[in-house]
């Protein structure tokens, strides 16, 4: 509970903060936020195969980006299958050639490549898993307006709170929709599909 509850207050002040305030988003459906086009922050991560992803480069491709850890009970492993289930089931052959779903760890202490990939592998060969060192992973969450903070420790070593919002990019580099953790498959689907190229 508490967990959700960090999530739920980190996607309102992510908003807010990245967007100035409520006025710029423009809701369409239940759970769902266009936002204005705003060019998404650049970042260069090590993929979870060992090569650098540089979103600059992604130029033509939409890139899904949610922040989490391996670690995670509950938020991390139910976004990373809706979004999954939505890429599978809601785009056609040629929207998906143009579409990175991506996982950024911010737990780089446990979240090692090797156990990155073993991860997002689980939830099909569509996940890309990213990874930085604390200073890179701290420039990161500086120019996306992130955060997250260690909590109890539990005995599968600590929890980690951190934001739950899902970013869509389109392809020409902007940062246009985020969606909670909790969407359906049809609502982050339709968004999936209409930013596709």
């Amino acid at each position: 509970m508490l967990h959700r509850a960090f999530a739920w207050v980190s996607c309102l002040v992510v908003l807010l903060t990245l967007f100035g305030c409520a006025k710029h988003a423009r809701p369409v459906v239940d759970g769902v936020a266009r936002l204005e086009p705003k060019p998404a922050p650049d970042f260069t991560l090590t993929r979870d195969d060992g090569t650098p992803y540089h979103l600059a480069e992604k130029r033509g491709r939409e890139v899904v980006l949610f922040f989490g850890y391996t670690h995670c009970p509950d938020v991390c492993p139910t976004t990373l299958a809706n979004l999954e289930t939505a890429y599978r089931t809601k785009l056609t052959p040629r929207q998906k050639a143009n579409v990175d779903i991506v996982f950024v760890t911010v737990d780089p202490a446990r979240d090692t490549l090797a156990q990155l990939a073993k991860f997002v592998h689980l939830f099909g060969p569509n996940v890309i898993g990213l990874r930085g060192n604390d200073v890179q992973l701290a420039a990161v969450e500086k120019s996306w307006h992130l955060w997250h903070q260690r909590t109890h420790v539990t005995k599968r070593g600590y929890d980690m709170a951190h934001g739950s919002t899902v970013y869509i990019v389109a392809p020409n580099g902007d940062l246009v929709a985020a969606h909670d953790w909790a969407d359906t498959t049809e609502t982050i689907g339709a968004d999936l599909a209409a930013f596709a190229s």
